[in-house]
């Protein structure tokens, strides 16, 4: 939260048929009439998007998240709230359970999302990426009972915006935005995450690399794997490739540094 609150008031301001948009009150109050009339009519759009295109693919991609869930209700609660600097949203575990096991939680299947990113355009893809956090923990955590490695669990996240459509046009998306922070830090840890820019730079680029070249069946398989991390993957290598992880990362690297495409493949 951009004030450091730990609860907040937000009002329902949209229903969907798969999504409840409550709005942050603080910045609610804070823009004028005819800019919440067109924050209103963003939000119809946004909510409809994520109806037809964003719910529907991420499901039929990776599972479903827990429906109807623990609040006993088939619609995600998407919260537009007023979030730190550079931020496009989060997801916490904890509101996922009931009350008497998380007293501090909503008890709802829930996902927060950037208020401002509605004006700006952005918030389709940042809803994007956090849903599949939600979807992860269902099949992950709860069905599995397993906890998976953040860098692959955001590195999903980031490929599923590709997934939905979002990276198309390459220009100006965040997939292109990840390749130009990338550039800038290519040395950073694929499997450390502090939780900067260069970790989703480096962990969505090589996921869609790995996609790219085996098919989203690997990154799909990781979401289901009773093992977590590298082990997820190298499950899946080991049952339709002789490649280990390390020959994946390797290869990798030779293809981020050679950097052209028209090179003989047998380098």
């Amino acid at each position: 939260d951009s004030a450091g609150a730990i609860a907040i008031q937000a009002t329902l301001r949209a229903i969907g048929a798969k999504g409840y948009f409550y709005v942050d009150d603080r910045y609610w109050s804070s823009i004028t009439q005819q800019q919440q009339s067109q924050y209103t009519e963003a939000l119809r759009t946004l909510s409809q998007q994520f109806d037809d295109v964003i719910y529907p693919t991420s499901v039929a991609t990776w599972g479903s998240e827990a429906t109807p869930g623990v609040d006993g209700d088939p619609r995600v609660v998407i919260l537009l709230e007023r979030v730190i600097a550079g931020s496009g949203g989060y997801f916490e575990t904890i509101h996922n359970y009931t009350k008497e096991r998380a007293p501090e939680g909503n008890a709802r299947e829930m996902i927060f999302v950037n208020v401002e990113s509605v004006f700006s355009g952005s918030a389709r893809t940042f809803i994007a990426h956090e849903f599949q956090h939600l979807i992860s923990f269902n099949q992950h955590e709860l069905l599995l009972r397993t906890a998976d490695d953040v860098w692959l669990n955001e590195a999903r996240s980031e490929y599923n915006v590709t997934v939905v459509g979002y990276s198309a046009p390459f220009e100006m998306s965040t997939l292109h935005r990840r390749a130009q922070s990338f550039v800038k830090n290519p040395s950073d840890s694929l499997t450390d995450w502090p939780n900067t820019s260069s970790d989703y730079a480096i962990a969505s680029l090589f996921l869609h690399y790995l996609a790219d070249s085996y098919g989203a069946d690997v990154v799909v398989a990781t979401v289901h794997a009773a093992t977590a991390g590298v082990s997820s993957i190298d499950g899946w290598l080991s049952a339709y490739t002789s490649k280990k992880f390390s020959d994946i990362f390797s290869d990798w690297m030779v293809a981020v540094y050679v950097n052209n495409r028209t090179v003989d493949p047998s380098y």
